[in-house]
C-alpha cells in the first residue's frame, strides 16, 4: 500500500466532512435574533398584566427585527461598555443622568450573563429577571426615577432594545465559542485516526504509528482525568458555599446579621442602598476567601501529576522493553498496557498510581495490534511522551484556564440559587426571602426580618425626622 495515498485521501475526505459539518453547525445569528425577540416580547407581554408591579412598561413596544439593526450593528452592541452607554442612549442629557444610566446598564448586563447558560440558551424566564431587574433599578433610583418622568417610555424602550441587542450579540459570542471549542476537539482527534489507518495498512513502521497512538491516547485520558479534577474542586466549593448560605432566607440573614446586629454601619448603608448587591458582595468574598488555598493546592498537585505521570510511564516503559528482550513472546497494545499497570500499581505515591491506573489507555479487539518490535514502539512511545512533557507548560496555563472558566461557570449557578428574589419591601426596603423572581403574584413576596421605614428612606411629615414604627 502506497502510504503517501492514504494521507492524501485521508485529508481530501476529512476536509470535506469537516466544511459540510461546519456549514450546518455554523451559528446563525439570524435565528439568535430571532429566538432573543420572541423571548423579550413574552416577557414583556408578562409584565404589561402586572402594571402595578410594573408600569414602567406599559407604554413600551414590543421589540421588531428591523428596529434592532443589521447584523453589523448587533454585533458592535453595548455588551463590553462600562462607560458612555448612558450618553449614547440619551445624548441630550446632563453627565449626571448618563452615569446613572451608566451603573443601571452594568447591573443589568451582569444579569444577562447570569441568566444565558454557557451554551448560549436562555428561556422567557430568563429574559423576564433581566427586566425585573431593570424595573427594580428604576423605582429604587431617584435620578433614574426624575429621567423616567422627564423621557417618559421612550428612555425605557431605548435600554429594553439596547439590552436585547446585547443579549443577541453575548448568545452569539458563546455559540461561536462553543463552536471552535468542538473544532479544536476534533483536530486533536484528527492526527490520532490517521495513525490508526496507518497502523492498519502500513506494517512496515506498525509499531511507530502504535507508539504514537498509544500514547496520544494516554495523554488524552491523563487529560480528562484532570477536566474531572477540576470540576471536583469547583463542587467542593459550591458545597462549602452551601453549607453557609443554604439558601435566599438563609443568605439575607447572614446579610442583616453582618450589618445590623454586628453594627457595621458602613455595611448597613450598603444594605440598605441595594440588599442584592450587598448580599452578592459578601457571597463574592466569601467564595473568594474559600476559593484561593483551594485553587492553589488543587492546581500545584494537577500540574505536578502531569509531568510525573509522564515521567514515570517512560522508566516504566523502558524496564519493559529490558525484561521483553529476553522473552520471546510477542507483546500486544493491551498486554503492554497490562504490564504497566501491574508496575504502577506499586508504587508509592498512591494519588499517582491510581491515576496512572485509571488513565492507561485501553484498544479494541480490531486495534490491538501486536507489536513485533518491542525496542522500535518504546523508542518511539519515548520520544511522543517526551514531547508532550515539554509542552507541560501550555498544559499548565491549561489546567489553569479551565480552573477559571469551571469556577466561573459554577459561581454563577451558585449565586443564582443564593439570590432568590430582588423584589424589596415598599416600606423598610428590606429583600424578599423568596427563591424565585416569578413567584408574584400567585405567592406574596416574604420578609423574615424587617427594619425600620427610615433605611428606606422614610421621614416624618413633621420635622422631616426617620420613620421608626416598624413597617409590620
Amino acid at each position: 500500500v502506497n502510504v503517501q495515498n492514504v494521507e492524501r485521501v485521508f485529508e481530501e475526505k476529512w476536509n470535506l466532512v469537516m466544511s459540510e459539518t461546519l456549514q450546518k453547525q455554523r451559528p446563525n445569528l439570524s435565528r439568535v435574533v430571532d429566538e432573543v425577540i420572541c423571548h423579550f416580547n413574552a416577557a414583556l407581554s408578562n409584565l404589561k398584566s402586572q402594571f402595578r408591579k410594573a408600569h414602567i412598561f406599559h407604554g413600551v413596544k414590543a421589540l421588531a427585527v428591523h428596529e434592532l439593526g443589521t447584523e453589523n450593528e448587533i454585533c458592535t452592541s453595548f455588551l463590553l461598555n462600562k462607560k458612555g452607554v448612558g450618553a449614547s442612549i440619551l445624548p441630550a442629557t446632563s453627565h449626571n443622568s448618563a452615569t446613572h444610566v451608566d451603573n443601571l446598564w452594568i447591573k443589568l448586563v451582569d444579569t444577562m450573563r447570569l441568566e444565558v447558560d454557557q451554551r448560549g440558551q436562555m428561556s422567557d424566564t430568563s429574559a423576564l429577571k433581566i427586566l425585573n431587574r431593570m424595573n427594580s433599578e428604576m423605582e429604587s433610583n431617584d435620578q433614574l426615577r426624575q429621567l423616567l418622568h422627564r423621557l417618559g417610555s421612550s428612555l425605557i424602550h431605548r435600554i429594553f432594545s439596547e439590552i436585547a441587542r446585547a443579549t443577541m450579540h453575548y448568545r452569539f459570542q458563546l455559540e461561536q465559542q462553543n463552536l471552535q471549542a468542538r473544532v479544536n476537539e476534533i483536530l486533536g482527534k484528527k492526527q490520532q485516526k490517521l495513525w490508526e489507518i496507518q497502523a492498519r495498512v502500513d506494517k512496515g513502521k506498525r509499531e511507530v504509528h502504535c507508539a504514537k497512538v498509544w500514547s496520544k491516547a494516554f495523554v488524552d485520558n491523563l487529560d480528562g482525568h484532570f477536566k474531572s479534577a477540576v470540576g471536583k474542586m469547583a463542587q467542593e466549593i459550591v458545597s462549602h458555599m452551601s453549607n453557609i448560605l443554604t439558601n435566599p432566607a438563609n443568605a439575607c440573614e447572614m446579610a442583616i446579621e453582618r450589618s445590623f446586629t454586628k453594627r457595621n454601619w458602613r455595611h448597613v448603608v450598603m444594605y440598605a442602598v441595594d440588599p442584592t448587591q450587598y448580599l452578592f458582595m459578601e457571597f463574592h468574598k466569601e467564595w473568594e476567601q474559600f476559593k484561593q488555598g483551594l485553587v492553589d493546592q488543587y492546581c500545584q498537585e494537577l500540574k505536578n501529576s502531569f509531568g510525573s505521570c509522564l515521567r514515570i510511564v517512560e522508566a516504566r516503559l523502558r524496564d519493559i522493553m529490558e525484561a521483553q528482550s529476553s522473552a520471546a513472546a510477542t507483546m500486544t497494545m493491551n498486554a503492554l498496557t497490562k504490564q504497566l499497570r501491574k508496575a504502577c500499581s506499586e508504587l508509592a505515591d498512591e494519588s499517582l498510581s491510581e491515576v496512572l491506573c485509571n488513565c492507561l489507555p485501553s484498544f479494541s479487539k480490531e486495534a490491538d495490534w501486536a507489536l513485533e518490535d518491542m525496542s522500535q514502539f518504546v523508542q518511539f512511545a519515548t520520544v511522543e511522551l517526551q514531547r508532550y512533557r515539554a509542552n507541560v507548560q501550555q498544559t499548565e496555563q491549561t489546567v489553569e484556564r479551565r480552573m477559571e472558566v469551571e469556577i466561573a461557570r459554577q459561581k454563577a449557578n451558585c449565586w443564582k440559587c443564593i439570590c432568590g428574589c430582588t423584589a424589596r419591601c415598599p416600606g423598610c426596603g428590606t429583600k424578599c426571602n423568596l427563591e424565585h423572581d416569578n413567584h408574584w403574584p400567585e405567592r406574596p413576596h416574604e420578609c423574615r426580618r424587617h427594619l425600620y421605614p427610615a433605611f428606606n428612606g422614610w421621614q416624618k411629615q413633621e420635622g422631616r425626622k426617620p420613620f421608626l414604627l416598624h413597617c409590620r
